[in-house]
């Protein structure tokens, strides 16, 4: 067991927290440290160079209006490797070797069926309901059982019928 400890302000308040953890939660806090400290300084002044403003962001600029190009990744990848952490005096170079290639929004990523999850999850528990919902989006299931927030398809049949309508 390891102890980690972290402190900060939050407003008029000033926090000390501490936790003890396996060496495998340690791990994957590290990896979330990390990721925060990347999408922090390094990440900001990529997007400066890229969207060509000095200090102050634009208003209602968003990051997605950056075009990929070869240029903009050198860009990213430089400033990521740059990273370093600071921590009061001390300052550490992180050693970073990054990688940057093009992301396509919703490419490879898997549906998360929220709205259709939380339609069945507002039925749970009342079997009428559940039935009625699979009556209504079409899907032709009489055991309430398999009327569940895991069955994929009775998703898809919530997901079809609410792309048109609103239960």
């Amino acid at each position: 067991m390891k102890t980690l400890k972290a402190e900060s302000t939050f407003g008029n308040f000033k926090w000390v927290a501490q936790a003890e953890v396996e060496d495998a939660v340690l791990e994957i806090l590290a990896n979330l440290g990390l990721l925060q400290v990347l999408q922090r300084s390094p990440a900001s002044t990529a997007e400066k160079l890229m969207a060509g403003y000095g200090k102050k962001r634009p208003t209602d600029f968003k990051r997605s209006s950056i075009a990929f190009s070869e240029a903009n990744a050198e860009i990213l990848t430089k400033a990521m490797e740059a990273a370093e952490l600071e921590v009061g005096e001390l300052k550490v170079k992180l050693g970073i070797v990054a990688e940057v290639t093009e992301h396509i929004p919703g490419e490879g990523a898997e549906y998360k069926y929220v709205r259709e999850k939380a339609q069945v999850a507002k039925k749970a528990g009342d079997e009428a309901k559940l039935l009625k919902l699979a009556e209504v989006v079409g899907y032709d299931e009489e055991d309430v059982e398999l009327l569940t927030v895991e069955n994929i398809e009775f998703l898809k049949a919530i997901r079809k019928y609410l792309d048109g309508f609103e239960i």
